[in-house]
């Protein structure tokens, strides 16, 4: 991408939506990452006005993962349904996380019962590993972290969060913009879950962040009144693809 767009520079800003939303529409960024879940019914009542007048481009599919303690009743059987974890406390993600967590789990017959709420997923997992209660977390939230004391059980039914690229249509076919978006759908496809010998997932080592700054590669205008180009990214852990991360 840098060869074929020598003046393009990538910077990260992480903002939760609906403030990442905002600074697409404010101008102080090109591109935002999101993410919503589509099979779960009023999860995401924002989403559809949020995003409506947006160009919507789907990067990646990232399945929650349940977490127990080792030790756990269910924590040899590598799957569970979310109703054989319905007496458990949880421990929940950020305010629209946790709603995505009640409605999953309202979906399957019971309210979780929320003991703590974190949007720290080291934190998540380090409170699972003491022993404080369960979580469901995204996949993708595993590769960066090292979970100790804790055991990754796959959930059923299955739930998906879709990861999605959003951009203004006057700014989707800006050459840059439109590059990256294409290296962020090609990297996507490039990854593959990592799992053990039972097919359930497992942590691997952090990946680098590149946070490089600079002002919008689409050239248009003085440069004095650019704007920022931000968009979030990661290197995986096999080669030096570059992988698209969503927050919360």
């Amino acid at each position: 991408m840098r060869a074929a767009h020598p003046g393009t520079r990538v910077s990260l800003v992480e903002a939760e939506p609906p403030r990442s939303i905002e600074m697409l529409r404010n101008g102080d960024c090109e591109i935002a990452l999101a993410f919503r879940y589509p099979q779960v019914r009023g999860a995401d009542p924002a989403a559809a006005a949020e995003w409506e007048d947006l160009v919507v481009r789907p990067v990646l599919a990232d399945r929650l993962i349940g977490l127990v303690p080792d030790g756990h009743r269910l924590a040899k059987a590598g799957a569970a349904r979310f109703a054989e974890l319905a007496d458990e406390p949880w421990i929940a993600g950020c305010p629209r996380c946790r709603r995505h967590l009640v409605e999953v789990c309202e979906s399957t017959g019971f309210s979780p019962r929320i003991d703590f709420a974190t949007d720290d997923y080291p934190a998540v997992i380090g409170l699972v590993g003491a022993g404080l209660g369960v979580a469901a977390l995204p996949e993708l939230t595993l590769e960066s972290v090292r979970a100790k004391g804790v055991t990754a059980i796959r959930l059923e039914p299955a739930v998906q969060r879709e990861i999605v690229a959003l951009t203004l249509p006057d700014l989707a076919h800006v050459p840059a913009v439109e590059a990256t978006l294409d290296q962020l759908a090609d990297a996507a496809g490039r990854r593959a879950p990592r799992a053990d010998g039972r097919g359930r997932p497992v942590g691997v080592r952090p990946p680098a962040h590149a946070k490089p700054t600079g002002s919008c590669p689409s050239g248009r205008g003085d440069p004095r009144s650019r704007r920022r180009f931000d968009v979030q990214e990661r290197f995986c852990n096999r080669c030096t693809c570059q992988v698209p991360a969503a927050p919360g």
